[in-house]
């Protein structure tokens, strides 16, 4: 009985007969599916490093941010900042936001919200990642912004080697 078990699995193994049987199945228009079976250039990417390691350290993207460059005042680094987020939710107004090109630690970061002649400056610690410099998440209560419609805020980082200022993020209130 085995031996028939052992037998069929082989034959349905090599004609792909149930259990080995692929269901080829319809989708409505519209309908939302993920594929998870891999396409032939993963296959053959995957193929390529196990036949060859040293490719898992080649790095071919392209997405590297710009290289610092100094200013000629300060002598300090210009840093890119971003400002990830700028919202009030539940009557709380957070923004968070990170150093694009540097990694070190003990810089500072100071929010700064504008709207017309109204100012509010926030600060916040920084944490350090592998290759970015994060700017810790300020919350407040929203009844610190004095005037209503737009506000915008701008993110700037300060240490003793680098220095720089973001692109304003809108939201409004």
């Amino acid at each position: 009985m085995v031996v028939l078990a052992v037998g069929y699995l082989v034959v349905a193994a090599l004609n792909k007969l149930p259990p080995f049987a692929s269901v080829e199945k319809t989708y409505a228009p519209g309908e939302q599916v993920t594929n998870l079976e891999r396409s032939k250039t993963e296959k053959d990417a995957e193929r390529a490093i196990v036949d060859n390691p040293d490719l898992k350290t080649e790095n071919n993207q392209t997405d590297t941010p710009n290289t610092p460059t100094q200013e000629t005042d300060s002598g300090k680094t210009q840093v890119n900042l971003l400002v990830t987020n700028a919202r009030i939710a539940n009557g709380t107004v957070s923004a968070s936001g990170f150093v694009t090109n540097i990694v070190e630690s003990g810089g500072a970061c100071t929010y700064t919200f504008t709207n017309g002649n109204a100012t509010l400056t926030k600060t916040a610690q920084t944490l350090t990642n592998p290759s970015s410099t994060t700017c810790a998440t300020v919350s407040f209560p929203a009844s610190e912004l004095t005037a209503n419609g737009t506000w915008k805020v701008v993110l700037g980082y300060s240490s003793d080697k680098a220095s720089g200022t973001s692109n304003p993020k809108e939201f409004t209130k």
